[in-house]
């Protein structure tokens, strides 16, 4: 399985260190939704339904992306999720850090809106800091999705999808619904 986790991470860093090609745009977001997961052996873990504003990103987290157009209607996009808990009734801390690298596939121009459909592979890693114990634990996930981007203007996108991620490890389902807003941080 760690052979598996390092092909994940080795796909999410090259797709971004992907130099920006000739179509040169690049748009930066962030998203609010629903999640639901469910794990087949996490016995202690209960089935979750969540909504964050932002969320909807990776295991329901805060998460933002780029994506870089590579072409006018292939894109390249990195996720990033980052998350810090405190509680104090526990003693307890958890860090987390999630990452996934998606291939976007646009039907049409989506600078006039467009359906897209993506592959996703993700990594997810979380330190929790008890008094007394140090449990680090990590995943890697695979999944896919369809959605619609609706440009406003030309630097602003709002787009609508829905995702399907199963992590491997840990044998636990991940269904999304998110709305997403979005920034065109450089056109060309």
């Amino acid at each position: 399985m760690r052979a598996w986790k390092a092909v994940v991470l080795s796909g999410i860093l090259a797709v971004t260190a992907t130099p920006v090609t000739a179509q040169g745009r690049i748009e930066v977001g962030t998203q609010a939704g629903f999640t639901y997961r469910s794990s087949d052996e996490l016995q202690n873990e209960p089935t979750l339904f969540q909504f964050g504003i932002p969320g909807g990103g990776l295991l329901g987290r805060p998460t933002v992306w780029a994506t870089i157009f590579v072409a006018r209607q292939i894109a390249f996009e990195p996720h990033f999720s980052y998350q810090f808990v405190r509680d104090d009734d526990r003693d307890e801390n958890v860090g987390t850090v999630a990452a996934s690298a998606r291939g976007v596939w646009y039907s049409s121009d989506p600078r006039r809106g467009s359906f897209y459909a993506f592959g996703d592979a993700s990594i997810d890693r979380s330190r929790e800091l008890q008094t007394g114990a140090d449990v680090t634990d990590s995943d890697f996930g695979v999944g896919g999705g369809a959605g619609y981007r609706w440009p406003l203007g030309d630097r602003v996108g709002i787009r609508w999808e829905g995702l399907y991620r199963f992590w491997v490890d840990d044998r636990r389902s991940e269904l999304a619904v998110t709305v997403g807003f979005g920034v065109v941080a450089k056109r060309r």
